[in-house]
C-alpha cells in the first residue's frame, strides 16, 4: 500500500469512526430522553458511557454507566490524567448521591475469580 493509499484509508477510517460515534450519541440521547428526568436520573457529560439499565428489587431502575468509559471521557474531554480522572469520578460523580434514582457505575473489568469467588 502506498503512502497516499494509507493516508486515504486512515481518513476513511476516521470518518467511519466519527459517524459511528455520532450514531451512538444520537441513540444514547434518545434513550436519555425516554428515561429521564421523569423516571431516571442521568450523570451530566457521560451520555457516551451509558451501558444499560440496572434493575434492583424494591427500588426503581436506574441508568447504568461504564465506569472505565467515564474515566476515559474525563481524560479525553477534560485533559485529566488517569489519577485525576479517578479522583474526580470518585468525589464529584460517585459522591453525588441524590436518592434512589441516582445512576450506578459498573466496573466491567471486575471478575469474580480475581477476588476469590
Amino acid at each position: 500500500m502506498s503512502e497516499g493509499d494509507a493516508i486515504r484509508r486512515a481518513d476513511e477510517l476516521e470518518t467511519e469512526i466519527r459517524e459511528i460515534k455520532e450514531e451512538n450519541y444520537k441513540l444514547k440521547k434518545r434513550v436519555e430522553r425516554l428515561l429521564a428526568p421523569e423516571t431516571m436520573l442521568t450523570a451530566d457529560g457521560f451520555i457516551e458511557a451509558i451501558t444499560g439499565i440496572s434493575y434492583r428489587f424494591g427500588l426503581p431502575p436506574v441508568v447504568a454507566y461504564d465506569y472505565e468509559q467515564c474515566i476515559d471521557i474525563l481524560q479525553d474531554r477534560d485533559g485529566m490524567d488517569h489519577d485525576q480522572a479517578i479522583q474526580f469520578m470518585e468525589f464529584n460523580v460517585l459522591g453525588a448521591y441524590v436518592g434512589e434514582r441516582t445512576p450506578c457505575f459498573i466496573d466491567k473489568s471486575w471478575r469474580p475469580e480475581d477476588h476469590g469467588h
